[in-house]
């Protein structure tokens, strides 16, 4: 039911996005949590067809500074580390992208020999800050 209404959400949403009227709302979360209650919902449907779905994190390309284990590029990424990170993004928007993705995917492997969905996710570190700007 979630799952619907987050669909019909996106139909509605499109105007907005084609008139360039779509607002963000950037909040700290933690993409970890965010990313395991939209897999949730796939679950049961991997179930009913007989489709192998995993979901692996692994913390990468992190700064020595950042105090996060970054010897690990293997997909055994160190729960510990990934539930500890905040983003500041639109959990939401980023939710939309995640179950149109999934959603496809269960369309399209369900007819396959090969039935498989694996959704690996992995943190860049970006620092934005540029050290030639001379701001206070």
């Amino acid at each position: 039911a979630k799952h619907q209404l987050l669909i019909t959400n996106d139909v509605l949403q499109l105007s907005k996005l084609e008139s360039g009227n779509v607002l963000l709302n950037n909040v700290h979360f933690n993409p970890v949590t965010m990313i395991q209650s939209v897999t949730r919902m796939f679950e049961a449907e991997a179930r009913v067809k007989d489709i192998n779905f995993s979901v692996s994190f692994s913390p990468f390309n992190l700064p020595s500074s950042s105090g996060f284990n970054n010897n690990n590029n293997n997909g055994d990424g160190d729960d510990d580390d990934m539930n500890n990170i905040l983003i500041e993004a639109d959990p939401h928007r980023i939710s939309q992208v995640l179950i149109n993705l999934l959603s496809n995917a269960f369309r399209f492997t369900a007819g396959c020999s090969v039935r498989q969905i694996e959704v690996c996710v992995g943190l860049y570190f970006h620092n934005n800050i540029n050290d030639d700007d001379e701001t206070d």
